[in-house]
């Protein structure tokens, strides 16, 4: 999970469906928190990110998702 100080933190979620290669959160995340989706293997608690919006259709924002809502992805520096 991406934080306001632009770091990272480890967050266990859970997982409630998976459908089309889309994953709905059921545990774990609150409304609006920033999720890291690509590069997260190599980050570890505290790293710096600068957050990005995913180009429509990728991971992170399904096709036809405005760019304006919160929970936009992030990738490492």
């Amino acid at each position: 999970m991406a934080k306001a100080d632009g770091t990272v933190d480890i967050r266990k979620i859970r997982v409630g469906a998976v459908q089309q290669r889309v994953a709905i959160v059921a545990e774990g995340l609150a409304d609006g928190e920033t999720v890291v989706t690509e590069g997260h293997l190599r980050l570890t608690p505290g790293a710096r990110i600068k957050p990005t919006d995913a180009p429509e259709g990728k991971p992170g924002k399904p096709a036809g998702q405005s760019t304006d809502k919160p929970g936009a992805p992030a990738k490492p520096n």
